[in-house]
């Protein structure tokens, strides 16, 4: 089995020995050891998570300990159902900085991995199997077959489920062959493409605007409907006018707002834990400052902070408004009569970033300039933003200011 390990390989007795794994890419940090246990008559092979040989050693050493005492008490040393490696896969993966949301998220991911492959044994994983899941999850979910689940959902697990095999193969559960056929197989064009949201017109969003600046004042609600309702406008016209991601605004802090000029200086942060490192300064006039301490008046009223670190966005009990209300924001649209847009493509919060997209390009914002102050590329712009209707692409192309010109030139 020395093509297991990468360069020189070291014995520490008759059972052990350590070396570099032999990985795609060249030889591991690490080392691993492949250790000779007696009574199963079979080598183990385990990572030994140091990059220091007498660590290592030691840690080699350790694990012969444990496994023939195991075997002593008539207790499995090797674990080859998925379901156990998934409860390896679980413990490796929340070693790094993982916020508690994603751990949640992983968690469920997981589950609903070990519910499909449940105790089938490691070795006999076919890459078959992984196109198969998506087929599952795609009838297998919370909302029921007949609604589906959306591809960016599956995308999310896709992911996950990839790096579970590279970690199979990395510690040698399974060949790293199996791995490298995975990620030459049509494995994304499987899951598909993640939907595009709709964008709302102009109309749609005054009418959007008009309604929600007064649905607080409804009967039979309570303080906690009547708050919720307030904000969500708030949040609405902010995202309109500013054509913030959904994300940023779920991280929004008051320590970035900032007073500047006319208006106000928005510093917008990304996901997870090591993006929000990452931030964008967004210039926004002073209407959405107005807008910020609308929602500040509110948040005080119930005698929750607003400074510092502290969310934006908060439900009426001061917790982070994780959903920013999607729920209530969804009611809106549905009142409306715009759950969908004009291209049959779902409407959400979202939705107002690509309308914010669209009325700058209409008001002449050059792309590049757009796409630096949104925070994304010029093909990205180009292939999901900026796209018209075909009334409103018409007018831009042929209105009345170029039919104008157009027929002045041909009278030249």
């Amino acid at each position: 089995m020395a093509g297991w390990f990468a360069g020189e390989i070291i014995k520490i007795n008759k059972q052990i020995a350590i070396g570099k794994r032999l990985l795609a890419g060249g030889e591991s940090d690490e080392y691993h050891a492949r250790i000779w246990l007696k009574k199963s008559q079979k080598y183990k092979y385990v990572n030994l998570e140091t990059k220091n040989f007498e660590e290592a050693s030691q840690e080699a050493l350790m694990h012969l300990a444990r496994y023939e005492l195991r075997e002593e008490e008539g207790l499995a040393v090797f674990q080859t159902t998925i379901a156990n490696k998934l409860d390896d896969f679980e413990s490796w993966y929340f070693k790094r900085a993982v916020s508690k949301d994603r751990k949640t998220l992983v968690r469920n991911q997981i589950l609903r991995f070990s519910e499909f492959f449940g105790t089938r044994n490691v070795t006999t994983i076919t890459v078959s199997e992984f196109h198969d899941y998506i087929d599952w999850r795609r009838m297998n979910n919370r909302r029921g077959a007949e609604k589906g689940i959306s591809n960016g959902v599956l995308t999310s697990e896709g992911t996950l489920l990839g790096m579970f095999l590279g970690y199979l193969a990395n510690n040698g559960v399974i060949r790293e062959g199996l791995y490298r056929a995975l990620v030459a197989s049509d494995w994304s064009k499987t899951i598909g493409r993640k939907e595009q949201r709709g964008a709302l017109t102009v109309e749609q969003f005054r009418e959007l605007r008009e309604l929600l600046e007064f649905w607080h004042l409804e009967k039979k609600l309570d303080e906690r409907a009547r708050y919720t309702r307030q904000c969500v406008h708030w949040l609405v016209r902010i995202a309109g006018r500013t054509g913030l991601r959904t994300i940023e605004l779920k991280n929004l802090r008051w320590e970035d707002i900032k007073k500047h000029g006319k208006g106000c200086m928005i510093t917008a942060r990304g996901k997870g834990t090591i993006k929000r490192e990452r931030s964008r300064g967004v210039h926004s006039d002073a209407g959405v400052y107005e807008f910020f301490m609308s929602i500040k008046q509110l948040v005080v009223e119930l005698g929750w902070p607003v400074e510092g670190a502290n969310n934006v966005f908060v439900k009426y009990d001061g917790k982070p408004a994780g959903d920013l209300w999607s729920q209530n924001v969804k009611i809106a649209f549905r009142r409306l009569g715009i759950e969908v847009d004009s291209k049959g493509r779902k409407n959400s919060l979202y939705s107002l970033r690509h309308y914010f997209a669209n009325r700058q390009i209409t008001a002449g914002v050059q792309i590049f300039d757009l796409a630096d102050y949104m925070g994304t590329s010029v093909p990205m712009i180009s292939q999901f933003y900026g796209k018209p209707d075909a009334e409103e692409l018409g007018m831009r192309v042929m209105g009345p200011s170029i039919l104008e010109k157009m027929n002045h030139d041909d009278k030249v």
